[in-house]
């Protein structure tokens, strides 16, 4: 009976197994979808729908791209303090090319320049000026304004 029981263990593993490959299979193709439905309810201005769809894609997200969607959306609606957190969990994540890594880095320089956190937000747009140098020309004019809210008023 033993025997069999370690077999019948054995089996349930093996499908447990089977069955997660499945689910991550069929959780890449949701989350894209997901991210779909987000841009489309955004796109119409549905913003709790949207957040919603994103929030979603970031829970079934193989990486961190649909925390960097979701750090864009956090943006755009001027939440700074949910925009950075989401970058830097897509970023924690794994993102998978420079490019979008060097984005992370560029969308929360822009929150910390909005918040007034010059010395983060310019650490931040070096970061992605050295992850992405073809990124440097965009981010200049961002250094640039970085340069006159620190300069002091008057000199």
């Amino acid at each position: 009976m033993l025997k069999l029981n370690c077999s019948v263990l054995r089996l349930l593993l093996l499908g447990t197994l089977l069955t997660g490959a499945q689910v991550s299979v069929v959780s890449a193709a949701t989350t894209e979808e997901l991210l779909q439905q987000a841009d489309t309810a955004w796109a119409a201005g549905d913003v709790e729908t949207a957040e919603a769809r994103f929030k979603d894609a970031v829970a079934g997200a193989a990486d961190g791209t649909a925390e960097l969607r979701l750090g864009g959306f956090y943006l755009s609606q001027n939440r700074l303090a949910d925009s950075v957190t989401s970058f830097q969990a897509a970023l924690s994540a794994g993102l998978p090319d420079a490019r979008l890594q060097s984005r992370a880095f560029l969308g929360m320089g822009i929150a910390y320049l909005h918040s007034g956190k010059t010395s983060l937000a310019r650490a931040a747009f070096n970061e992605a000026s050295q992850i992405d140098p073809a990124r440097a020309a965009e981010i200049q004019p961002l250094l640039e304004e970085l340069d006159k809210k620190e300069k002091p008023m008057g000199h």
